[in-house]
């Protein structure tokens, strides 16, 4: 004997939701598993770059592909950026900040704002410096030496260094960043905070891959390093290329055969 919703005391309306609802929740998945599975093999196509690329010294680089090693300088007149979260200067820094959203079924971390804050700087390799134009859309591969994460409680004060970049990017006259801040002094959060920066300091030994150009307006001897043009590729590292190499020699297989994984499978489901 079969019993319908409507007899059973179900709102058929209920049904139908729930179901959507599972759909677009497999279709997210199947979303992931296809970026994995990109991601996987553009790391894949970053090694073999790296790989096939020689490192060149600054002194005797050509115009087009190069993988230069050296120091990240500050260039005379511009200078370096703050960190946004800690005491110090940088020449690249990407941000984060989450807040804990305990709200649901599913306890995680909400991001709330997230960015990159770059400057022109120099690499120096001992045979001479070449100009590096970082982009906001580069590769930045940067290790946890010079990673910093600062929890902040419930209704606690963030650091002073943490309550001056918020104040100082104002997004208009009417708020803070992401509307992270009120006007009070307390600059006070409403929950548990996360704040995560990456950074390279001044001095720091980097590792870079991309293309080098003439600089505008310079002789055709001053060479500016970009992205790549031909592999589309800008890589700005705190790590040496061996320790690039082995992490992507991992990192790419695992991604592309979980990205698989977990379509096929989000695939199987919707289908049956």
């Amino acid at each position: 004997m079969s019993v319908s919703a409507t007899g059973a005391g179900i709102d058929p309306a209920v049904l139908q939701t729930s179901g959507s609802d599972e759909t677009v929740g497999l279709l997210i998945f199947f979303g992931v598993g296809l970026y994995l599975t990109y991601n996987g093999f553009q790391k894949w196509k970053r090694k073999r770059l790296m790989q096939d690329t020689p490192t060149e010294k600054v002194r005797s680089a050509a115009v087009g592909r190069t993988e230069l090693r050296g120091t990240s300088e500050p260039i005379d007149g511009v200078g370096t950026l703050d960190q946004p979260f800690t005491d110090g200067g940088c020449v690249v820094a990407t941000y984060t900040i989450e807040e804990w959203d305990d709200s649901g079924d599913d306890d995680h971390w909400e991001t709330l704002d997230s960015g990159t804050l770059l400057v022109p700087f120099d690499v120096d390799d001992g045979t001479g410096q070449m100009r590096v134009e970082p982009q906001q859309d580069a590769t930045y591969e940067i290790s946890s030496a010079n990673t910093d994460e600062i929890r902040v409680d419930d209704g606690r004060t963030p650091p002073d260094e943490i309550a001056e970049f918020l104040r100082g990017n104002r997004h208009d006259d009417d708020g803070l960043i992401g509307g992270l801040l009120d006007d009070a002094p307390s600059v006070r959060g409403s929950d548990d905070r996360r704040y995560t920066q990456h950074v390279i300091p001044p001095g720091e030994d980097i590792y870079l891959l991309g293309g080098a150009r003439p600089r505008d307006g310079g002789d055709g001897d001053t060479l500016v390093l970009g992205r790549d043009e031909a592999s589309d590729e800008f890589v700005i590292a705190d790590q040496t290329e061996k320790a690039l190499v082995t992490e992507y020699s991992w990192e790419a297989p695992a991604q592309i055969a979980g990205g698989i994984a977990l379509s096929a499978a989000v695939l199987y489901f919707l289908l049956g």
